[in-house]
């Protein structure tokens, strides 16, 4: 039973706590590493409370447990060396630079203005007091301020902040140093100018604190539950990849058990469906990101760094597999939908009617082949399940009992019983698979013995020369169950491929051993430069643009010789072809001379200024330095230390986001949790401390108990919600932290601001400044609406998604163009496109590009959600619309991914038959279909309406279908007025119909991967006429009076002369 399933009883029975709660509070690693991170955070509490660490931190002594609550220990200690590496590299580069801006703000200071400051300040000191205290007073209250070296500082903290907002924008994964630096350099850009001479050393009192942290944190990730990227990897593999793919193939159990004709509940299945879907996408993604950590570390195992790469390679192909095992579910769901729908003027829903009566009225409808499917597919899809069973126990063993089993002599007997199992596993995989492909796969056919001749296999006359017989069956519902049957054994060859390599690795590794890290510089590199796809929860977007894809060649797979190269990494970039034009603007020619060329980058440099991270940067400046002219003032300099306005800087920074949309959703989080932390920190401060200054022990213990349950919610809930949590953490550690340092480091506090309640609503009053001056700064210049990338994003989509399908029919069209005569050959690829190597490199290739324009797709979710925070000046926010636009394209991913695992296994003459015999590659409706898709792009991303003129590509395909049928058909006339044998040869069924229907054409292997194509080419067409709907009531239509009646005209007129009056009943109907 899968995880989701066990935990639902408990969500039934605490239906106040979330689910993600539930669950991952049963797991043991999440228990521990939460344990872990509340004794960090009790550690980090006691050098708070402790009078020596105190004295030894100074005033920012409470830094080092917001550090514990800012970076928990939570992830394995190679990993986390990686994020304390970072954390220190950005406060050190902001110390670096506050201390540039100090040397050069001293440097423009005018010594007789400072001379007359000293003298000034000499004469108002009181005899017989500290000199120390008096000096600091007339620091702190700007005495020593000085208009040139403050406009220095100014200067040093916007540019600062600038780069810092432009690197965690364009680099999320770099954001936590970006953050703390940022903090380092406000701090002594805020300080530097009081002092009359420059304090380089102001950074020690939060370098110190954050030295101590990292220190307790790598000592508790080694001796507290200490855990490796190894164990971790594999403990995600079984959780977050094996468990979604049984989830899969047990909704596959229960597809088989529902009524096709049960909307509602299929509608269920298909949500379910897609949750596994999304949920398996999210692990593999997590898993291929951490897999290159574990080369960086010493851990002790059966598998090594190698092992784990060689897994990873299996699991991005099972992972597609898996997905495409719910085209089947989809497509029943869709068909069924599209029934449902009463529109009595769509020609092609009145046809897909007559289809499904007919359909019935003859037996072989989708009910009546679901139970045969069910009973031919059930041994295999046993299989399958114990199968990832057996591979899940095995990765659980190889991940248990690790140091025990090092330490201890082999244990023969249990060794030999693990290989047995999965020898009998591969064993009995393969025979279910061969029994299904060869036998139990033919029970589909029964329905349709019926048709053929029992002798010779083939069609009765009446049938083939007459295709549009009444009385002729439909084979849309039998291709539907082709395709889970091909879809099931795609999904089980791989299987099978999986566990021979493991069964190599069980042959090697039979116990565990050390190993040691391996290309240790080259995987830093490659983590610090990070993934483009990878979410940080503490990021703010992601890398690269996602309205903008990178510029592709006019033939996406025109060059053949880099293909292999480039399918073998991810990350790297295909060679340009000499195809490819750089300047690609309709409004100048390509440079010519160095002074075009300098205008060329001028542009760009002038394109980057306006975009939205550049904005975003500039923001953080503009709202940093606004909110740091106080503490420049005479007048206002005490007022803005004694309250600590520098706290309400920081804030702001924090609350700045790229787009105004989610810049909204975390200020409304981040109030909630300024709220929800000044009330447990006022009850933390007075539960540790009563009346008094505080008592240690009590201090740590309740500061402990209330921030322990906000800890867990932090580790554990969507990183939507990380914000809220992080910020009510942060205020109990200010309204404690503060509190404890007020009242007993006297000799370094100039002001007090009190104890509780008193400094508790004050810090709340600064972090409220803070989000406050972050909101109105996001309004200048202009603010970068969410809703404008969520509409750009996915006509971008759309646009590559163009792209692509071109490049995989392209892999089609020059298969086929391959095996003409040389005179007939327009293409210079098609002489490499004929051997199936090279077309499996460019459908892998394609494969990859498919890959990253998901991942793109898929960091557009949390837009969806924060757009609508936005506040519509111009009407409601159509969500409901985008997320309908938003699961289509998510659904056309499936499905070209289908239609990929396809085109490598059609054998030479299986693709010319999906060419010439389907309506899809039709050239007139190839021409159409990448019109509208440029149509649809271009109008979403401008806004600007959709032509009148646009017509239903399903339409326009039954169209060009009967013309084709029509062509036919006065070509098979002209064949009987004609002895000679090549008109007979024409008027063979084969192009009649979609093929020469026999017994051995239904049994032929390659007819179910047929089928896939077909389905998958069924519901793209189905997919962009759904998306075109959507745009329409976006966008709205431009109308142009009297054409759609003139169109029905000419429609009829076309119908009658081409297919006469059986022509509404048959033709391709299995297929669209």
């Amino acid at each position: 039973m899968s995880a989701n399933a066990e935990d639902a009883p408990a969500s039934r029975r605490y239906p106040l706590f979330p689910e993600w709660a539930l669950r991952d509070f049963a797991s043991r690693r999440t228990v521990k590493t939460w344990l872990r991170s509340i004794l960090t955070f009790v550690a980090a509490m006691i050098l708070l409370v402790n009078q020596t660490t105190l004295t030894n931190m100074g005033q920012s002594g409470f830094f080092a447990a917001l550090l514990a609550i800012s970076l928990p220990p939570f992830l394995p200690l190679s990993v986390y060396v990686s994020l304390a590496l970072l954390l220190a590299l950005g406060m050190l580069v902001g110390w670096a630079w506050g201390a540039a801006a100090m040397a050069a703000a001293v440097s423009v200071r005018s010594p007789a203005l400072l001379v007359h400051q000293q003298i000034k300040a000499q004469a108002s000191l009181v005899a017989g007091t500290p000199v120390g205290p008096q000096i600091n007073q007339l620091v702190f209250h700007g005495h020593f301020l000085d208009p040139r070296s403050s406009a220095v500082y100014g200067a040093f903290l916007f540019i600062g902040v600038y780069l810092s907002g432009l690197l965690s924008a364009h680099y999320p994964n770099l954001f936590l140093g970006s953050m703390f630096g940022k903090i380092i350099i406000s701090i002594m850009c805020t300080m530097g100018p009081l002092f009359f001479n420059a304090q380089y050393t102001m950074a020690r009192t939060f370098l110190l604190p954050g030295a101590y942290y990292i220190a307790i944190a790598l000592a508790s990730l080694a001796l507290v539950f200490p855990e490796s990227v190894n164990h971790l990897w594999l403990t995600k593999l079984g959780k977050t990849v094996l468990t979604p793919i049984q989830d899969m193939i047990s909704l596959q159990d229960r597809m088989f058990e529902l009524d096709p004709n049960d909307l509602e509940t299929w509608s269920e299945l298909s949500a379910a469906s897609q949750r596994v879907t999304q949920a398996l996408i999210a692990g593999i993604r997590t898993l291929l990101q951490q897999v290159s950590f574990a080369s960086m570390e010493v851990s002790i195992g059966v598998l090594g760094p190698s092992d784990l790469k060689m897994i990873s390679k299996h699991l991005d192909v099972i992972t597609a597999r898996t997905t495409c095992l719910a085209a089947c579910l989809r497509t029943v769901h869709s068909d069924q939908q599209t029934l449902s729908k009463n529109r009595a003027n769509d020609r092609h829903m009145l046809h897909r009617s007559k289809i499904q009566e007919k359909e019935v009225r003859q037996g072989n409808d989708i009910a009546t082949l679901l139970p045969i499917l069910s009973s031919a597919s059930s041994d295999l899809r046993a299989q399958c399940l114990k199968s990832t069973q057996v591979l899940g126990h095995w990765f659980s063993e190889c991940n248990t009992r690790r140091w025990s089993r090092l330490l201890q002599p082999l244990n023969t007997a249990n060794t030999e019983d693990r290989h047995d199992k999965l020898i009998t596993s591969l064993v009995n995989l393969e025979r279910a698979l061969s029994e299904f492909q060869q036998h139990n796969r033919m029970q589909l056919l029964t329905p349709f013995e019926r048709f053929f001749h029992p002798e010779t296999g083939r069609l009765p006359d009446h049938f083939v020369n007459d295709p549009t017989h009444p009385n002729m069956f439909h084979v849309r519902s039998l291709f539907v169950c082709f395709t889970f049957a091909d879809t099931l054994v795609a999904f089980s060859e791989e299987l099978i491929s999986l566990l021979k390599n493991v069964i190599d690795l069980d042959n090697k590794r039979k116990k565990p051993r050390v190993w040691f890290p391996t290309s240790l510089t080259k995987r830093i590199r490659h983590a610090a430069q990070g993934s483009n796809s990878q979410l940080d929860p503490m990021g703010l977007g992601y890398r690269r643009d996602s309205t903008m894809f990178a510029e592709r060649s006019l033939s996406i797979i025109s060059d053949g010789s880099d293909s292999s190269k480039n399918v073998t990494d991810l990350g790297r970039k295909a060679p340009r072809t000499p195809q490819t034009r750089i300047y690609n603007t309709p409004d100048a020619l390509p440079p010519t001379s160095a002074a075009d060329h300098f205008f060329v980058y001028f542009a760009v440099f002038l394109k980057f200024l306006r975009s939205p991270e550049s904005i975003y940067a500039f923001r953080c400046a503009l709202v940093s330095t606004a909110l740091w002219v106080p503490s420049v003032c005479t007048s206002t300099a005490w007022f803005a230390y004694s309250n600590n306005s520098l706290w309400a800087l920081i804030m702001a920074q924090q609350s700045v986001a790229v787009y105004a949309g989610d810049q909204i959703e975390t200020l409304l989080l981040q109030v909630a949790g300024t709220a929800l932390g000044l009330l447990l920190g006022m009850a933390a401060w007075y539960m540790g401390s009563g009346n008094g200054q505080g008592n240690p022990y009590g201090i740590v213990a309740a500061t402990t108990a209330v921030i322990a349950p906000l800890l867990f919610l932090q580790l554990t809930s969507p990183p939507r919600y990380f914000r809220a949590w992080i910020i009510a953490c942060v205020t109990i550690v200010f309204v404690v932290g503060f509190g404890w340092i007020d009242a007993h480091l006297p000799e370094l506090v100039v002001v007090s601001t009190g104890v509780g309640v008193e400094m508790g609503w004050k810090r709340g009053l600064l972090v409220l400044v803070g989000f406050t001056a972050g909101f109105v700064v996001m309004l200048f210049p202009r603010p970068s609406t969410s809703r404008t990338l969520v509409r750009k994003t996915l006509a971008a989509s759309i646009d590559e998604f163009t792209s692509l399908l071109a490049g995989e029919l392209e892999v089609l069209l020059l298969e086929h163009e391959s095996h003409l005569s040389e005179s007939d050959k327009r293409s210079v690829e098609s002489a490499e496109a004929c051997t199936a190597e090279i077309r499996g490199q460019r459908v892998a290739g394609l494969g990859l590009q498919l890959i990253a324009a998901s991942s793109r797709l898929s960091s557009l979710a949390p837009s969806l959600q924060t757009a609508r925070f936005e506040p519509g000046l111009r009407g409601r926010w159509p969500k409901g619309l985008y997320h309908r636009l938003y699961g289509n394209l998510n659904a056309l991913v499936v499905y070209m991914a289908l239609l990929g695992t396809t085109l490598c296994r059609l054998k030479g003459e299986w693709c010319d038959r999906l060419i010439h015999q389907s309506p899809f590659l039709n050239p007139n409706l190839l021409s159409e279909l990448f019109s509208t898709l440029s149509i649809l792009s271009s109008s979403l991303a401008s806004g600007r309406p959709i032509p009148g003129s646009l017509p239903s590509l399903r339409d326009r395909m039954v169209y060009h279908a009967r013309m084709s049928q029509y062509q036919v058909g006065q070509l098979g006339r002209q064949a009987k007025m004609s002895s000679s044998p090549q008109s007979i040869d024409i008027m063979d069924p084969a192009h009649v119909g979609i093929f020469d229907l026999t017994r051995d054409i239904l049994a032929d292997e390659q007819l179910p991967i047929h089928s896939t194509a077909v389905i998958a080419l069924s519901n793209i067409f189905r997919l962009i006429d759904d998306c075109a709907d959507v745009i329409k009531e976006l966008c709205g239509e431009s109308q142009l009076a009297g054409f759609n009646s003139l169109r029905e005209e000419f429609m009829k007129r076309e119908e009658a002369a081409a297919c006469g009056q059986h022509a509404h009943e048959q033709q391709e109907d299995d297929i669209v």
